[in-house]
């Protein structure tokens, strides 16, 4: 048994065809129960480097779920279901610019007003964040300003538990605090081996790729 990069190394370079739709189907068809991971606050220098997450360690991917769009075509379902004007909010708009000029890989607009998943896909040891993604960017600052309008938002990172950003994953963490959490590889693929989930071209067993080892306390 490997980590889950055994896996996606074998594709390489195919982040946005064959990644983000491969969990966004199996999102869409399974609905399923995962557990959530947090970067531990003060880690060894050798690890392990995450751990269960303290506050809701499982989350249901349950309601709407939409691939790559933009906020101002998500919004307008989160304006409804809360009863607010999210669209031309004065907060949207600071004066660096729009800070919801952000087109998430996947966004979970839960049912009733539970809220809204930002999810961003990260699948190779090499995977990066650009500076809309990470520290000071705008995907923070989205998901601060709606838990301040009362819409419940979290953002999730789905990478696996050798990602090598692991630094800007924790500086994530530290400026969202509760609204933040990593879905790991390791853990998908495990639940989509118990769910027999197929997605073509990929022929590998999920159960092989689940291995977190000493990385995971």
């Amino acid at each position: 048994m490997q980590n889950a990069t055994y896996l996606t190394e074998r594709y390489p370079g195919r982040e946005r065809e064959l990644w983000t739709p491969c969990f966004y189907d199996f999102f869409r068809r399974y609905e399923p129960d995962l557990p959530v991971s947090a970067c531990i606050e003060f880690p060894s220098p050798a690890g392990p480097w995450y751990e269960s997450r303290r506050r809701i360690p499982f989350l249901g991917i349950k309601g709407d779920i939409i691939r790559e769009r933009w906020p101002d075509e998500f919004l307008p379902t989160a304006e409804a279901r809360f009863g607010l004007n999210l669209m031309n909010d004065p907060a949207r708009f600071p004066a660096r610019g729009d800070i919801a000029g952000i087109c998430p890989d996947i966004v979970v607009i839960r049912p009733e007003k539970q809220g809204l998943y930002v999810i961003e896909v990260k699948p190779y040891y090499e995977s990066s964040f650009d500076g809309n993604q990470g520290p000071g960017g705008a995907y923070i600052d989205f998901v601060i300003w709606l838990n301040k309008r009362d819409v419940p938002c979290e953002y999730l990172v789905v990478q696996s538990i050798s990602l090598q950003a692991y630094p800007i994953v924790k500086q994530i963490q530290d400026a969202l605090r509760d609204h933040f959490g990593v879905l790991l590889l390791e853990d998908i693929f495990a639940e989509m081996g118990k769910c027999a989930f197929s997605y073509p071209p990929i022929t590998e067993r999920w159960s092989d790729f689940t291995d977190k080892g000493t990385d995971f306390a």
